[in-house]
């Protein structure tokens, strides 16, 4: 692939030029949004190994102050160097009580925040209809008592369901409760009978090879999720509802060779993926004590599940909180170890791993070891001839490393897809940029993408920028950041953004759900918000240009992961927000001597003759007490068989505002004093 780069100079214009790049990146099942603590980055090769413990004292309490000459690690028997290590102490968070599913979401993604756990939420089609409202409300309750401000969920469906009735990645306790009240479960009725194998001989379980479709379904879909989780940073932690399993874990780990069936190829892909890779499941049976139902096989599968990787399962019983609480202190407090393993071979069986501490007293807790890969191929370092962008962007969570923070407000345009224009702004003393008597230098790369509901990828851009930042420029781009305005097209629906930044060994990616409305859809439709501040003219920006004829020419494409130019039509952040007299920005935090300017526009559907459409733009502090910005009646006109776009602007000062939140709300109604027929909001600070 050819590029051309220009350079950047604050001495020079700052509308910056650049080609402009498309990447067709490949969807991953789940999103996810953030690595749990500062937890190193290890190889994906087959020699390197993490592995993570729980050490607690001798009263169950975890031990955080340990350190790496503390730690011996026996491979099989053998020591092996630690060569990479990290202690994750992620505080504990007081409930954040109930989860209001009203409230308005913040229209901006950031990587800022502090460190958080991630959990995957996967309900089973297993679990019996008259128990999905338990299933609910405990996970509700888990929401409520342990999800922290900072923590990333997701929400999967195992088995049977509509990919669509999930959730990826993202730490919006109430986008998971929408998925998790979706949910309706599996099986109508209780089967107390499991499969019977009469003549199996004493002490084989027959289930290993005669797996039934639903175990084999269910095996197949937990195969792609620890596939896909395997490649995050950190500890994953699984909660994983369901009322039976179908197949016992611990024959992966008892695995000495000969063929298996396709049942047990996935779960020794699993076992296999998870212990290699810190993928801990948690089984729960949301049933509780039952009586005269459940078999012990069952009971059994739940439990080597989650004793092979390293969790626990709840069976039987009804301490949920309890083991929820327990679940939330082993997620916040643990110890990484990196190792290259010693064991060549690729045979598919359990390579035992001790870690022992020489501090006396302390306990401790891990898997008894991972399986060796299994008649695959020896697996390619990540990274290879893709650039560090790009590899940031293919992590369905958000990376730490460059600071960003995303913003996209979708806008109509002449065809069916929406004009998005995206915001990046990204914190210069997090790039690495060299410094060369006082003028900081260096390669920007940033890199995004969209992908649906459907797992379907939208081309985004790809631009790579020489920036050189002068002493006086270095002191501007710290005060708000380094800043690229561009956009891309997208049709109505519902998807996950991914934006990478890149400058040498350093990156950063963010994860942003956006929504595109249908604005052909109802009498009125409101498009998104654009934000700028009387200050945003002195930052430097970097804007690509259009595309053109040579620029496509220069790039080569071999789908399905291919880089593609955007076509002449291709959409322009300038065309969608030429009346803001100032780059749109990113940020929602303020200083009280900045003034704000909004941008909006309305879309009246039917129009016509003596059609009026009035808009109102409030600021709204935190007793819903609101200011008055904008209150303007226009009319539509023409022949209502064509809509009319009303473009609307409000200007804020901040210099009389109290400290605190607020919410910029824009309503737009065709009757005076009525209810809205269209309304947007977005949250803001004054600092």
């Amino acid at each position: 692939m050819t590029a051309l780069v220009r350079k950047v100079s604050l001495k020079a214009d700052p509308t910056i030029t650049c080609v402009l790049l498309l990447v067709c990146a490949t969807a991953l099942v789940l999103r996810a949004q953030q690595s749990t603590g500062d937890v190193p980055t290890f190889r994906t090769s087959v020699e390197a190994v993490a592995f993570e413990v729980f050490v607690t004292d001798a009263a169950g309490k975890p031990v955080t102050d340990l350190t790496v000459d503390e730690f011996e690690l026996l491979e099989d028997g053998k020591a092996q160097p630690i060569t990479t290590f990290a202690s994750t102490v992620i505080p504990i968070d007081p409930p954040r009580g109930k989860v209001n599913t009203w409230a308005v979401p913040a229209d901006v993604a950031t990587n800022t925040g502090a460190p958080g756990r991630t959990y995957i939420f996967a309900l089973d089609e297993s679990v019996i209809r008259e128990d999905v409202l338990r299933t609910r409300l405990f996970l509700r309750q888990f929401l409520e008592r342990y999800f922290g401000p900072n923590d990333l969920g997701a929400v999967l469906l195992v088995g049977r369901g509509l990919g669509t009735d999930g959730q990826t990645f993202t730490s919006s306790a109430a986008l998971l409760l929408k998925a998790i009240d979706k949910w309706t479960g599996g099986w109508p009725i209780k089967d107390p009978a499991p499969p019977q194998f009469p003549y199996a001989p004493v002490g084989v379980d027959l289930r290993i090879n005669t797996a039934d479709p639903d175990t084999r379904r269910r095996l197949s879909t937990l195969k792609d999720l620890t596939a896909s989780l395997a490649r995050l940073p950190g500890r994953k932690t699984v909660l994983y509802f369901t009322g039976r399993i179908g197949f016992d874990m611990f024959s992966t780990v008892d695995y000495h060779g000969g063929v298996m069936m396709l049942a047990a190829e996935d779960a020794h892909a699993i076992i296999s993926a998870a212990t290699r890779a810190n993928v801990i499941f948690y089984p729960i049976n949301p049933a509780g004590i039952e009586i005269g139902f459940g078999s012990l096989d069952d009971k059994m599968d739940l439990t080597s599940l989650a004793t092979v990787t390293g969790g626990f399962a709840l069976s039987d019983s009804n301490s949920f909180m309890q083991a929820f609480a327990r679940v939330q202190q082993e997620s916040s407090a643990y110890y990484t170890l990196g190792f290259n393993s010693g064991y060549a071979k690729r045979d598919g069986r359990l390579v035992r791993v001790d870690v022992k501490v020489t501090r006396p007293g302390l306990r401790v807790r891990g898997r008894e070891g991972y399986l060796a890969p299994l008649g695959e191929k020896r697996a390619k370092e990540l990274g290879g001839d893709s650039s560090p962008a790009l590899s940031a962007m293919a992590s369905p969570v958000l990376l730490r490393g460059v600071s960003m923070q995303v913003a996209a407000a979708p806008f109509r345009s002449p065809t069916r897809d929406a004009t998005v224009p995206l915001v990046v702004e990204i914190d210069p003393d997090t790039l690495g940029l060299r410094d060369e008597n006082g003028t900081r230098r260096g390669t920007v790369e940033i890199t995004y993408t969209a992908t649906d509901t459907r797992k379907r990828a939208y081309l985004g851009g790809r631009h790579t920028f020489q920036v050189s930042l002068p002493p006086d420029g270095v002191a501007r781009t710290q005060a708000h950041g380094l800043r690229m305005v561009s956009a891309l097209a997208l049709p109505p629906g519902t998807f996950e953004l991914r934006v990478a930044a890149a400058s040498g060994a350093y990156t950063g990616s963010v994860v942003h759900q956006i929504d595109v409305p249908d604005f052909t859809n109802g009498k009125l439709a409101l498009s998104g918000i654009a934000l700028t501040a009387n200050t945003a003219g002195m930052d430097l920006t970097l804007r690509p240009p259009r595309n053109t004829k040579a620029a496509r020419k220069a790039v080569k494409c071999n789908p399905p992961s291919c880089i593609v130019p955007l076509s002449d039509e291709a959409p322009s952040a300038e065309d969608a927000l030429s009346a803001l007299p100032a780059p749109a920005i990113a940020r929602r935090l303020f200083q009280r001597d900045e003034a704000l300017l909004l941008y909006a526009e309305v879309y009246d559907n039917r129009g016509g003759a003596g059609r009026r459409v009035t808009v109102d733009v409030t600021l709204e502090n935190e007793s819903r007490s609101r200011r008055t910005l904008l209150s303007e009646t226009r009319e539509s006109g023409g022949d209502g068989k064509r809509p009319a776009t009303h473009a609307f602007s409000a200007r804020a000062a901040l210099n009389d505002l109290p400290p605190g939140s607020y919410l910029l709300r824009v309503e737009a109604r065709t009757e005076a004093g009525g209810t809205p027929d269209a309304t947007r909001a977005i949250p803001i600070d004054v600092r």
